[in-house]
């Protein structure tokens, strides 16, 4: 099995040509913020998880010089939003990183053009990997599916 997802780098390099680091950032995170609020039964406080997250972040991210603290996704957060993060707001942070969202924040593009990258990337590994004689099971979400569909079927009858 092969999960085909872009390097964390790699895609923040191409997010860099169009949003600030705070901007990437800030979608990285309140991401693993709404995620925290989904965890039934949460076993870590959401400091402690967050914490977690933004080390994580940090080590994959490529960049050496940036404050991936709490206080500074806080204030992040606020220069957004306008109003001081409350981590339960989980409607917000639903809100804030989907890609379809009515009501649209800069966040709403990071996240709409974090998921064209990473279709993007899908759609050739999976080329790649039928180029190559492998057999293809695909499961992703239905946002993906709606773009890459139309991708795949292109590139069977290609194949073909």
């Amino acid at each position: 099995t092969f999960s085909p997802e872009p390097d964390d780098a790699k895609e923040r390099m191409l997010l860099e040509k169009e949003f600030t680091r705070d901007q990437i950032q800030y979608y990285y995170f309140a991401r693993m913020a709404h995620q925290w609020n989904r965890i039934p039964g949460r076993k870590l406080n959401f400091e402690t998880y967050m914490h977690h997250a933004q080390k994580h972040d940090a080590s994959t991210s490529g960049w050496k010089k940036y404050d991936f603290s709490l206080d500074h996704m806080k204030a992040v957060h606020e220069s957004i939003f306008k109003k001081p993060f409350e981590y339960t707001d989980e409607k917000l942070l639903y809100n804030a990183i989907n890609p379809m969202a009515e009501k649209r924040s800069v966040v709403n593009e990071v996240s709409k053009r974090s998921s064209e990258i990473r279709d993007l990337h899908i759609v050739k590994m999976i080329e790649k990997y039928l180029k190559d004689g492998y057999s293809i099971f695909i499961e992703y979400g239905h946002s993906h599916v709606v773009i890459q569909e139309p991708l795949l079927r292109k590139l069977c009858a290609k194949i073909k």
